[in-house]
C-alpha cells in the first residue's frame, strides 16, 4: 500500500491489486482530515484514474471564482456540483424525483465554463467514489483550496481547507507512482507473455 500526503490533512492511498488483460487494477481511496473517502475494497483501473486526474490538473490555478469566496460550503457545493449533476439520495427512488420534475430547468446553463473538468473530482476516484461520494475542489482569492465533499449515504456536506498547491503536490506524487506501477506491470507482461 502506498500513501501520498498527510492522512490528517489530505492524502491519496492506492495499492495495485491485480493485472488483468494488461490492465492494472488497484484499490484506491483518499484521506481528508483523517477520514477516508472512497471504497477501498472497490477496484479501479489505474490508467483511467491517472487520465482523469491528469485532465483535472490541467486546470490548476483556474479554480477561483470571485463570487464563491464568501459562500458557505453548502452553497458552493450546490452551485458547482448540484447545478450540473443530480445525485439520487439514499432511500429515494426516481419516481419521487420525477414527480417534482420541472422542465423549465432543462435549458439552464452551468454557472461557469468547464465546470466539471475544473472542479469535479468524482471521475478521478472512479467506482471508489461514484455511488458513494461527490467531491469538488475550488480555490479562494488567496490560493487556499477548499476540498468539499458529500457522502451520498447522509447527503451532509463537509469541507477541508488545504494550503495553496497542496492538492496538486499530492496528486503529482501519486501520478509518478502510478506511472511507475503501470510501467512495471507492462515490463512484467513483456517478460511473461500469455
Amino acid at each position: 500500500m502506498s500513501i501520498f500526503g498527510d492522512i490528517s490533512i489530505f492524502a491519496i492511498e492506492c495499492q495495485v491489486s491485480r493485472l488483468l488483460e494488461e490492465r492494472v487494477y488497484a484499490n484506491f481511496q483518499i484521506w481528508v482530515g483523517g477520514k477516508s473517502i472512497g471504497d477501498y475494497e472497490d477496484e479501479i483501473m489505474l490508467y483511467s484514474c491517472m487520465s482523469y486526474l491528469s485532465d483535472f490538473l490541467k486546470f490548476t490555478g483556474n479554480r477561483y471564482e470571485p463570487d464563491l469566496d464568501e459562500k458557505s460550503k453548502e452553497e458552493v457545493f450546490q452551485i458547482i456540483f448540484d447545478s450540473v449533476v443530480y445525485t439520487l439520495p439514499v432511500g429515494k427512488n426516481w419516481n419521487e424525483i420525477f414527480t417534482n420534475y420541472n422542465p423549465s430547468n432543462e435549458d439552464a446553463q452551468p454557472p461557469y465554463e468547464d465546470i466539471q473538468r475544473r472542479f469535479h473530482l468524482d471521475s478521478f476516484g472512479m467506482s471508489s467514489f461514484s455511488d458513494k461520494f461527490n467531491l469538488i475542489l475550488v480555490e479562494t482569492k488567496t490560493g487556499k483550496q477548499r476540498l468539499i465533499w458529500r457522502a451520498i449515504s447522509d447527503m451532509k456536506v463537509h469541507e477541508q481547507i488545504l494550503e495553496p498547491g497542496s492538492f496538486e503536490a499530492v496528486a503529482n506524487q501519486f501520478l509518478l507512482w502510478a506511472e511507475s506501477q503501470i510501467s512495471l506491470e507492462a515490463d512484467s507482461c513483456d517478460r511473461n507473455p500469455s
